[in-house]
């Protein structure tokens, strides 16, 4: 995954500033926040308590995406809407990341033949 910062703006308003960067995914699908945030981060130099994944897009028949990346000055600044719906995305994510490792450490059992349970019916049935 490579991060290229596209623009920076100061918000006065908001007092954060707003990046947009694009990531790129060859072979892949779409990041997750959680995915992107590491890179993001590193590329922007910023603290990861005051940085926040607001967007991202897809670029359509790209494997780039552009994000929208929200850094703030301080952490009470970030408005708890936006804190609370982070912290939701990663939690789903690290959810769906064990459930595979979950599946994936369990042994499928064998079926058995489908005319050994026609065996067992008759038998039953007698």
């Amino acid at each position: 995954m490579k991060a290229e910062v596209i623009s920076e703006k100061q918000n006065p308003l908001t007092h954060t500033k707003v990046f947009w960067v694009s990531v790129e995914h060859a072979g892949k699908e779409t990041p997750s926040r959680h995915e992107m945030f590491p890179e993001v981060v590193k590329k922007l130099g910023s603290n990861d308590e005051l940085t926040v994944i607001d967007k991202i897009f897809s670029e359509r028949g790209a494997a780039r995406s552009r994000v929208k990346v929200l850094v703030y000055r301080e952490k009470k600044e970030i408005p708890k809407d936006k804190l609370a719906r982070q912290e939701r995305k990663v939690k789903k994510f690290l959810e769906k990341r064990d459930k595979k490792a979950e599946g994936a450490e369990k042994p499928a059992e064998p079926a058995a033949p489908h005319h050994a349970k026609e065996h067992e019916k008759k038998a039953e049935g007698e």
